[in-house]
């Protein structure tokens, strides 16, 4: 509990705050009222007490301090650490001053920011939902888990471009974790999203197959080696576009032994093999390097830029122009390209590659190979259509039963059987 005094011609408020230390709040030679005096030394005592036990701050105390945002009186308790956030009433303020640690202040292992670039575009999606739908004027404490559910029956309507359960789910996850992190600061009651089903982030209906045919119809559009050479990466070498083709340098090209060593741009170092596709493409491109005067060795040296971390990436024009390219070629409905140009190359090489090697270039699991990845291909319905259960009829011609007619590097092909024609094949 502190007390008010006169100082001169000033009046202040004094108190012990949590630390023990004293401090005083400086009201000029305006004198607060007994009933302002009262609420200002219940209010503050509160905020002490939460503050040295950890407990919530009653929603009465946040009412106060949103009504007092901005104000010195704020911005003093804020420089004190009693109010743990300086200033932020609001949603929209939170998100920015959220958004601004993520980007600028927190830093992960390697001194790069939090969020990578991808994920800052799929935040700021997230962001803009929520504002849409509270207003950025929303007091966070103010939110309830009967609105959180009504968002979310917002976000399943028509009114909203994302609203495919697996989106949802995202944007669903990314909210519980930033209002989880706001309740676990004692800024608000609690984590009104913390009931919201997440569900699935698995969309089946996205993952799509291009077939080599369809490939060479894409490459025949692009003008520049250096664009073929990037769509093969990706189709025929299975790399994440752009991520790691971006960090990809002639160093880690290797002609003799035809193995690729990896960046980590989302996993760790990895070495696969140079794919027959690849080096008709790398070769040439490897030979005008030598030749040229560059003093980078980056794979794909047009169309880069530097992002916020300093760091050279690939600019988004050169994935315009794969999309203009596919287009062309009557692809126009091959959605999320980049993911299926990966998806395409998965579901070509497990017919040939045994599992654990697959997993070991792709880079990643055989769980996620199977919900995001792997999907069955016009030619595999074709090879299991002609699969004959029983015998055939009198007369009928033999030639026609399964194994004669299959692809030999169908998926009927045991484990052992592939892992032997691989190894004989490398």
């Amino acid at each position: 509990m502190g007390s008010f005094y006169k100082d001169g011609t000033s009046y202040r408020y004094k108190f012990i705050d949590h630390l023990g230390k004293t401090r005083k709040l400086n009201f000029g030679g305006t004198r607060p009222s007994k009933r302002e005096q009262g609420y200002l030394d219940s209010n503050v005592t509160h905020l002490v007490s939460c503050r040295k036990n950890g407990c919530l701050i009653d929603p009465k105390v946040q009412l106060w301090l949103s009504q007092i945002h901005g104000s010195p009186i704020a911005k003093r308790l804020a420089l004190w650490g009693l109010i743990a956030m300086p200033g932020v009433a609001t949603l929209g303020e939170y998100l920015d001053w959220l958004f601004d640690q993520k980007l600028n202040q927190w830093k992960d292992a390697d001194g790069n920011a939090v969020w990578s670039p991808s994920t800052e575009r799929g935040c700021i999606s997230t962001k803009n939902y929520l504002i849409q739908y509270f207003t950025a004027d929303r007091a966070i404490h103010a939110i309830t888990a009967g609105d959180a559910e009504e968002w979310l029956q917002w976000m399943r309507s028509a009114a909203t471009k994302s609203n495919r359960p697996a989106a949802i789910s995202k944007h669903v996850k990314r909210v519980r974790s930033w209002f989880g992190f706001a309740a676990r600061k004692k800024w608000v009651q609690e984590n009104p999203f913390t009931w919201l089903p997440t569900g699935s982030q698995v969309d089946r209906e996205r993952i799509l197959y291009m077939s080599p045919e369809e490939a060479e119809t894409v490459l025949a559009h692009l003008t520049y080696d250096q664009h073929r050479l990037f769509f093969v990466l990706g189709r025929f070498g299975g790399l994440r576009l752009p991520s790691e083709v971006a960090d990809l340098r002639w160093s880690h090209f290797d002609f003799d032994s035809k193995t690729i060593q990896v960046p980590p741009a989302k996993t760790k170092v990895r070495t696969m093999p140079l794919w027959p596709e690849i080096r008709d493409y790398a070769w040439p491109e490897f030979k005008e390097w030598q030749d040229s005067e560059r003093t980078d060795d980056y794979v794909i040296h047009r169309h880069r830029t530097i992002d916020r971390d300093g760091r050279s990436v690939i600019s988004t024009k050169i994935v315009a122009i794969m999309k203009q390219a596919m287009k062309l070629a009557g692809l126009e409905d091959f959605r999320k390209p980049m993911q299926n140009l990966r998806t395409s190359c998965e579901n070509d090489l497990r017919l040939i590659v045994p599992e654990g090697r697959l997993t070991e270039f792709m880079g990643h699991t055989s769980k996620v190979a199977e919900l995001h990845y792997r999907k069955t291909t016009k030619q595999e319905f074709a090879n299991f259509a002609n699969v004959r259960r029983l015998a055939p009829d009198e007369g009928e011609n033999e030639a026609e039963s399964l194994d004669q007619t299959l692809d030999p590097h169908g998926p009927e092909m045991s484990e052992n059987e592939r892992e032997e024609e691989f190894s004989e094949a490398s």
